[in-house]
């Protein structure tokens, strides 16, 4: 018995299994703590998904909703339980290895007094006394040398501090001897520091104010003409500074202080730099406003002769009536947002993947759209709100520089604001009045388009540039997306059947075994043959026979065609 015991595994009953080392069960602890671990990250992570869960259905799946906070409960009374556990086996661990590091340091202090004992066996106390009184003999000699080597020998006894100290103050520099400049501040520290900061970025006072006065462009640029503008000295800040100057003709003005009476010495100030402002920056406001009416003009000619727009629709419209049982001439662009998610029951694909896929089949020539209607995306992000306020704030500013010219040219004879700055600003009034004109005739154009596209009349005002153009310019994208998703699986088909089909001509010498290469790729694409084949047959259906179709999911009843424009909304 003892023999089929021990080649069977089995164990009598007095032997016993032989503890475990420390380590090695320090180690049990720590692979279970790890253990525990997990599960506990696991329990919360199916606590917040059954949270997630609850809070999805809510009031509208009652039992559900009930089903999931059981599920939490009896998840957070798990973790409870290991929370407990976890508590428990940590703090044995931790008693086991204090008790492991109190064992080594006995064992280390054990061995460090044994070699203590033996290190004192072979000295004298009698023998270290003697040495140490001999090193600090030697000490005290070495001492006694080093002071007397160090110590001076006739020189330096007879120095007077006070002497040197004097001859010290005369070399020092006289302060009454030394002249400093001041210079009169009156304005507050923030102001003069803004005007020399912005002095170091300017040519000399002098050149500046001969600039002004002769309009020179070639000197101040825009930034300058920026920053001059911050600096027009008020009439208070002038009348500090000449009082001061009264005050104290001695003294010398700051350099802030100086520059703003160079500035005030300029006539009409504000208004050379007003006038000069407007005429530095006409040219990029004009421009931020005709580029995006050029766009949304060229965004509207895009759309309306785009032929892969006029497919998507005419197709979209085609499944509409069909789902809908109707005849109806035309939708709401509206819902080209919803396309993309409504999503058939059975291959669980979105409308829009079976409308590309039919449009690629039944038109080939046409594109992805998103790539053909680039002014439609830059006229998205456009808005024309703010473009309306920025043309009438062009106008008053040809207005204002118009005052401002008056204004100098009454005490200015110079030519260039008696010939050259008037007929600017007149090419600019009569650019602001081509510019509002184009701007209205764009804008009316962009109504008669979306009457066009059969908007109502009663949404067109409504309807804004920026929205619609961002509902095409959304749904293009998702069109070229999807369409490209489409072409990569055919490629993707017409390799395997290239490849099915070099096999099958190895294969042909073998009567054997003949390769159905057809039968081979319904089977390995059977989603693909189905999603379409139901949508080929759906579109293709004559109207007679449609309506006694059993096949179909639901009875339609036959309604009353209508025109013009139609209202009906999809069921999706």
């Amino acid at each position: 018995m003892s023999g089929l015991g021990k080649l069977f595994g089995f164990k009598g009953k007095g032997s016993k299994t032989p503890a475990a080392s420390p380590q090695e069960a320090i180690q049990k602890l720590r692979e279970t703590e790890g253990i525990l671990v997990k599960k506990q990250e696991f329990l919360e992570q199916k606590i917040q998904q059954e949270v997630q869960t609850a809070r999805k259905h809510g009031t509208k799946n009652k039992r559900a909703a009930l089903q999931a906070l059981k599920r939490k409960k009896r998840y957070e009374q798990q973790l409870t339980q290991i929370d407990g556990t976890l508590s428990t086996i940590e703090f044995q661990r931790e008693a086991l290895e204090n008790a492991t590091t109190n064992t080594e340091v006995l064992k280390t202090m054990s061995e460090a007094a044994k070699a203590m004992k033996a290190a004192h066996n072979n000295m004298d106390i009698d023998k270290v006394d003697d040495l140490m009184s001999e090193i600090n003999e030697q000490q005290e000699l070495a001492q006694e040398i080093s002071d007397a080597i160090s110590r001076p020998v006739g020189f330096g006894d007879d120095v007077d501090e006070r002497q040197l100290s004097s001859a010290l103050f005369t070399l020092a520099p006289n302060k009454q001897n030394v002249r400093q400049k001041r210079e009169l501040m009156v304005l507050g520290m923030k102001r003069s520091n803004l005007i020399n900061i912005g002095l170091s970025a300017l040519p000399a006072p002098h050149i500046v104010r001969a600039a002004l006065l002769s309009f020179d462009q070639c000197v101040l640029e825009k930034e300058a003409i920026e920053r001059l503008l911050t600096m027009v000295p008020t009439e208070e800040e002038l009348e500090k500074i000449r009082s001061a100057q009264q005050a104290g003709p001695n003294l010398t003005l700051g350099s802030a202080e100086q520059f703003l009476l160079t500035l005030a010495s300029v006539n009409e100030l504000q208004a050379r730099l007003h006038l000069w402002s407007f005429k530095l920056e006409y040219d990029s406001m004009e421009k931020d406003i005709a580029v995006p009416l050029f766009n949304l003009k060229l965004a509207m000619e895009q759309l309306s002769g785009n032929r892969t727009f006029h497919c998507i629709l005419a197709t979209l419209l085609a499944i509409g009536n069909f789902l809908n049982g109707v005849n109806a001439k035309g939708f709401e662009l509206s819902y080209l947002e919803k396309v993309p998610g409504v999503k058939d029951t059975v291959q669980k694909q979105p409308l829009l993947y079976h409308a590309c896929s039919t449009i690629h089949h039944n038109f080939p020539d046409t594109t992805d759209l998103y790539s053909e209607i680039t002014a439609v995306t830059r006229s998205a992000q456009v808005d024309f709100a703010q473009l309306q306020t920025d043309l009438t704030r062009l106008e008053h500013n040809c207005k204002a520089a118009w005052d401002d010219l008056k204004a100098i040219a009454k005490r200015d004879s110079s030519p260039v604001f008696k010939s050259k700055l008037p007929a600017f600003l007149k090419e600019c009034a009569q650019r602001i009045i081509i510019l509002k004109s184009v701007q209205r005739r764009i804008r009316n154009r962009f109504h008669s388009f979306l009457l066009y596209l059969g908007y109502p009349s009663s949404s067109v005002r409504k309807m804004t540039v920026g929205k619609f153009c961002k509902l095409i310019s959304d749904f293009a994208l998702e069109y070229h997306t999807t369409r490209a998703q489409i072409l990569q699986q055919k490629e993707k088909q017409e390799r395997d059947i290239e490849r099915l089909q070099r096999e099958d001509c190895g294969q042909a010498s073998c009567p054997d075994s003949p390769l159905n290469v057809a039968a081979v790729i319904q089977s390995m694409y059977p989603e693909v043959s189905r999603q379409h084949q139901h949508m080929t047959a759906v579109l293709n259906t004559p109207e007679l026979s449609r309506k006694f179709d059993s096949s179909l999911p639901r009875s339609r009843s036959k309604k009353v065609e209508k025109t013009g424009f139609t209202q009906n909304k999809f069921p999706w």
